[in-house]
C-alpha cells in the first residue's frame, strides 16, 4: 500500500513577533519588489494585486515574470526529488544540494542566486515547463504543489512557527558548520524537524505517497520533510516577488514559456 507523510502535534511555540518582515526566516532577495507611483505621487508596491499604480514598463513586467518562474522551478524540483525519494529511495543529489542550499540563502543577491544559479534550476524549470504546458501533467506532483501553497499562506499568518522555523535554521547550520556537510543526516534531521513543528501544526500535512520500504526509513523520511520546507521556502519568493494563485491560473502559459526559456539559458533539454 501507499505511504503517508505524518505530523507531529503538540508544536513548541514562542512568543508573538511585532512584525513578519522584521524576522522572517526567508527574507526576499536584494532586488525586492518594484516600486511605482500613482497619478497623485504615492509610493506603492506593484506586488499588491489591487493597488491603484502606474502602468509598469515591459522590462519591469518581464523581469517580475523571471524571478517568479525561477521561484516556482525551485518549487518544483523539491517536490520532484520528493517524489523520487518516495517510490525511488533515491534522488539527484546535486539538484537535491540546491534546494537544501535555498533554506540557507537570507542575503541573495537575485532570485536564482537563491539555488546557486540557473544551473542548479534544471530539473525544477524542466518540471515547470511540463507541468504548466500543453502536454500531460503529473495529478500527484500538481497536487503536493497545491499543499505547500495552502501551508505558506497559513504560515504567513503565524509569527510564532515562522520564528520556529528560523530556530530550526539557525540549529540546520550549526549541524552544517560541524560536519561540513549541508546534506549530512544531522542537517536533514534539523529541518525536518523544524518542517514537523511548523508546517506540521498549521494545516492538513502534505500527504507523500511512495513505496513503504522508503516511507518507513527515518533518514528518507528526514530528506523528504527537507525538501517540503524547501518547497515552502520557493513558495514564500514567489509570494514576495507578486506571485498570486490567480496569476497561476491565468498566465500558465506565460510560466511556461519562461520556464523554457530559462531552461535553455540554464542548459536544460525542455524536450
Amino acid at each position: 500500500g501507499d505511504g503517508k507523510e505524518t505530523t507531529a502535534r503538540g508544536a513548541r511555540t514562542g512568543p508573538r513577533l511585532p512584525t513578519l518582515a522584521s524576522r522572517h526566516p526567508y527574507p526576499v532577495p536584494r532586488n525586492p519588489s518594484p516600486v511605482t507611483r500613482t497619478a497623485h505621487g504615492a509610493r506603492t508596491d506593484v506586488s499588491c494585486t489591487f493597488c491603484p499604480v502606474a502602468e509598469e514598463t515591459d522590462d519591469r513586467e518581464e523581469a517580475r515574470l523571471r524571478d517568479q518562474t525561477v521561484a516556482l522551478a525551485g518549487l518544483f524540483q523539491a517536490l520532484r526529488l520528493v517524489q523520487s525519494l518516495a517510490h525511488r529511495g533515491s534522488a539527484d543529489e546535486d539538484a537535491e544540494r540546491a534546494c537544501v542550499d535555498s533554506l540557507f540563502a537570507v542575503d541573495a543577491p537575485s532570485a536564482p542566486a537563491v539555488w546557486g544559479g540557473l544551473g542548479a534550476l534544471r530539473l525544477g524549470l524542466r518540471t515547470l515547463a511540463g507541468q504548466l504546458g500543453a502536454g500531460p501533467r503529473d495529478a500527484e506532483l500538481t497536487r503536493y504543489a497545491v499543499a505547500v501553497l495552502v501551508v505558506e499562506r497559513r504560515l504567513a499568518r503565524r509569527p510564532d512557527l515562522l520564528e520556529r522555523i528560523r530556530e530550526g535554521i539557525e540549529e540546520a547550520a550549526r549541524r552544517a558548520a560541524e560536519t561540513g556537510d549541508r546534506l549530512h543526516p544531522a542537517v536533514t534531521e534539523a529541518f525536518a524537524r523544524a518542517y514537523r513543528e511548523s508546517a506540521g501544526v498549521v494545516a492538513t500535512p502534505v500527504m507523500v505517497r511512495g513505496a513503504r520500504e522508503h516511507l518507513a526509513s527515518e533518514a528518507i523520511a528526514a530528506r523528504i520533510r527537507t525538501l517540503l520546507l524547501a518547497a515552502v521556502r520557493a513558495a514564500v519568493l514567489w509570494r514576495q516577488k507578486g506571485g498570486s494563485r490567480w496569476a497561476l491560473l491565468l498566465r500558465r502559459r506565460r510560466y511556461a514559456e519562461a520556464a523554457q526559456a530559462l531552461a535553455a539559458a540554464a542548459g536544460a533539454p525542455t524536450a
